[in-house]
C-alpha cells in the first residue's frame, strides 16, 4: 500500500501460490504439507484445506481475507497454530469483524469468505459493490 497525495493507493495482486510476507511465522514445511498443501494457510479456502483444488472462488475468499487485514491492520489468525485455523475454517468459523468496520464494507468482507464458493462474490460483483461503496471521490482503476 502506497500513500499518495490524497489518500491510499492499494494495489493487490496475484494469489496463487505466493510466497509468504515476511512478517508472518507461516510456511508450508514438509512437516505440515499434509495439512496444509502449498500456499499460505491463513488465506486459504476452506475447499482447499478439504480438497485443494484452486478456483476464482478460493481466491475471492483470499481476498476477502486480505479486505479483513486492510480494515483491521492484523495479520489474521496470528495468535493461532495451524492445526487450529484449518480445523476453525472448514468448520465455517471466520475472523471477527470489529464493529468499526463500516457495514457495507463488512458485508463484502463476509460474503467473500463465504464457506459455500458458490454463494461467493465474482470479481466483476466485488468491483460493482467497492464502486457502489467508494465515495464519489475515489479514483478506481480495474487492470
Amino acid at each position: 500500500m502506497d500513500y499518495a497525495p490524497h489518500g491510499y493507493i492499494v494495489k493487490i495482486s496475484d494469489f496463487g501460490l505466493a510466497k509468504i510476507r515476511q512478517e508472518t511465522s507461516r510456511q508450508t514445511t514438509e512437516s505440515n504439507k499434509q495439512l496444509v498443501g502449498a500456499g499460505t494457510l491463513q488465506w486459504k479456502a476452506p475447499e482447499l484445506l478439504k480438497f485443494g483444488k484452486p478456483s476464482k472462488a478460493s481466491d475471492i475468499y483470499s481476498l476477502g481475507i486480505v479486505f479483513w487485514e486492510l480494515a483491521t491492520g492484523f495479520v489474521p489468525y496470528d495468535e493461532l497454530d495451524e492445526a487450529t485455523i484449518s480445523q476453525g475454517v472448514k468448520a465455517g468459523e471466520r475472523l471477527e469483524i470489529p464493529n468499526d468496520v463500516p457495514p457495507t464494507f463488512a458485508s463484502i468482507i463476509s460474503n467473500a469468505w463465504s464457506q459455500e464458493p458458490s454463494k461467493r462474490p465474482t470479481a466483476q460483483q466485488l468491483i460493482e459493490q467497492i464502486i457502489t461503496i467508494s465515495p464519489a471521490t475515489t479514483k478506481i482503476v480495474v487492470m
